[in-house]
């Protein structure tokens, strides 16, 4: 999985609510945990936004996968 197209879309909450979407995040998480977890990161450490987490979605995911 293309760790730029997650960076696209994971602020898009059009996208997160898809239900296929959850299959490309878990398949993101397969192939790479840690670098699938540093997305979540602050943007100055190399992660997309600290807003993800205000999504319920991407935080249980998060929550699931990453801690």
């Amino acid at each position: 999985m293309d760790r730029h197209y997650l960076n696209l879309t994971l602020i898009d909450e059009k996208m997160t609510k898809r239900s296929d979407y959850r299959t490309i995040l878990l398949n993101a998480y397969n192939i790479n945990p840690s670098r699938f977890c540093d997305i979540f990161e602050p943007f100055g450490q190399g992660g997309v936004t600290f807003q993800l987490l205000e999504n319920e979605y991407l935080r249980k995911t998060y929550c699931e996968n990453c801690k």
